[in-house]
């Protein structure tokens, strides 16, 4: 995690730095372009830290074959309150310590965005 955020912030500020030169018409269409990624990023770190996290305690902690997809898309279904229940992490105590704390961090990230 600490080696993964210095990496979005650089691509964040260019990615920023980068859209800018497209709108030189107004600085309201700056505004509204830093707004969107900054959502954007809002959605994405969350969904990335928890996809990583469960998907480092359900391979290395079970024998369950979870791959980075299926994490990933169990990091979204947690986050968007969806809840489907077609997957679920295996009875490691770790991965529902995590879940716990992770599910209103993730909650609260993507009701900023």
């Amino acid at each position: 995690l600490i080696v993964i955020l210095p990496i979005i912030s650089e691509a964040a500020h260019t990615l920023i730095d980068k859209g800018e030169r497209y709108f030189t018409s107004s600085s309201q269409q700056k505004q509204i372009f830093k707004k969107v990624l900054f959502s954007i990023f809002l959605m994405i770190i969350p969904l990335l830290i928890g996809a990583i996290y469960i998907l480092s305690l359900e391979t290395y902690k079970s024998s369950s074959n979870f791959d980075f997809v299926d994490a990933f898309y169990y990091s979204f279904c947690v986050i968007t309150t969806v809840g489907y229940g077609d997957l679920e992490p295996t009875q490691v105590k770790e991965t529902h310590i995590f879940i716990i704390f992770f599910v209103p961090f993730a909650v609260i990230f993507a009701a900023a965005a």
